[in-house]
């Protein structure tokens, strides 16, 4: 049986810079294997306990630095003695900031370190017949005595504006190890809206607009983050590309009672009667899962 003795003193290497531990290099001695094939190899990657995605440690384990952030990325095998079973498995770590590429995407918040965010805000022409505060929007006008119609009557009806609100975006972008990118992810998240709160805003005002994913990875098989499984992670690695827009009204769509003789809504329409919005897009709790293996939440 494989028994795997972690961290060679004398072929170890760190490098903290500006208060942070930013790369690691740490090497990993697997005795008992199985000689005389190239399967050996294999055997040593299981044994040394330590997977790709794996962080360094926890703070305080058994150093005072901060080790959460330092994932190991790279595992490099070789034989050091064929004819006893013994390999060698080299591994490199860095911090989750430098993992910008297709081939190891990271970035986000500390406790986030699989997503890589970005986004703007810009204003968008909108539709309403209520005004800031919500109420109702009114005009009225009064006839001249000698009016054919309506003499000296002032009458009121609803209006209509249209008005430029801004309106937020975000990009989202991860790496996701699933087998149908399409019928498990992107047609479950477009078009649905935040049904809980969501960074800081209220249900219904958060939109997937769209979802974009490309292969960076072709292999199978249970995918693990910090030593656990990922939830469904089972199949090929693929890049997402989450994208959301804020609508500060809620994207549900209202509909208004109109009065068919101008055209316009009455001025004393009541709540959830004369007017309300309209449950019409799905509803998903944003916060969970994108993906499955983060460390953390969108």
């Amino acid at each position: 049986m494989a028994t795997a003795h972690v961290d060679r003193i004398d072929n170890l290497s760190l490098t903290h810079d500006k208060g942070i531990v930013t790369s690691l290099k740490r090497q990993v001695v697997v005795s008992g294997l199985a000689t005389g094939s190239y399967k050996a190899l294999f055997e040593a990657l299981d044994a040394c306990g330590i997977a790709i995605g794996d962080a360094a440690g926890t703070s305080g384990e058994y150093t005072s630095y901060n080790l959460d952030n330092v994932f190991c990325f790279r595992r490099q095998v070789r034989t050091m003695d064929s004819t006893k079973g013994i390999a060698v498995v080299d591994l490199e770590y860095a911090h989750w900031s430098t993992f910008k590429t297709d081939e190891f995407l990271m970035g986000g918040e500390v406790n986030n370190q699989t997503i890589s965010w970005s986004g703007g805000t810009n204003v968008s022409q909108v539709n309403s017949v209520f005004d800031y505060f919500g109420n109702t929007i009114t005009v009225e006008h009064t006839y001249p005595a000698d009016d054919p119609d309506y003499p000296s009557m002032t009458l009121i009806q609803g209006g209509q504006i249209q008005a430029y609100e801004p309106q937020t975006t975000l990009q989202a972008e991860c790496l996701w190890r699933i087998t149908f990118p399409d019928l498990n992810v992107s047609r479950r998240y477009v078009g649905a809206v935040n049904g809980t709160a969501w960074k800081g805003d209220a249900p219904y005002t958060w939109l997937c607009t769209g979802v974009d994913f490309s292969s960076t990875n072709i292999i199978s098989g249970q995918s693990y983050f910090n030593g656990v499984a990922f939830p469904g992670a089972y199949g090929p690695e693929w890049k997402f590309i989450f994208m959301f827009q804020f609508n500060p009204d809620g994207w549900n769509p209202w509909v208004v009672f109109t009065d068919a003789r101008t055209g316009k809504p009455p001025v004393d329409l009541i709540y959830d009667t004369g007017y309300r919005q309209v449950a019409w897009y799905a509803e998903m709790n944003f916060g969970y899962p994108i993906p499955y293996f983060a460390n953390g939440a969108l």
